[in-house]
């Protein structure tokens, strides 16, 4: 996270949970592709010279589940 983002969360006192749902914290872009071509995708990002790496997954949940979990924000 860029450190403009946590200037803003101490400043503001805002919550790490605020700050992923609020804004990208310089995330950038995101490409989704199937697990199974995940390596090479990331081997690809990186030939090209973009700083790529895996920020999680798509599962199936039940009703009762949050449609976003962060498992770890830091």
């Amino acid at each position: 996270m860029p450190p403009i983002f946590e200037w803003l969360q101490e400043k503001g006192n805002i919550a790490a949970s605020e700050m992923l749902r609020t804004f990208n914290c310089g995330v950038g872009m995101m490409v989704c592709v199937p697990e199974s071509e995940s390596e090479a995708a990331l081997a690809a990002l990186t030939r090209s010279g973009e700083t790529a790496w895996r920020l999680g997954h798509v599962a199936e949940r039940n009703s009762k589940d949050s449609a976003v979990r962060v498992l770890d924000p830091k």
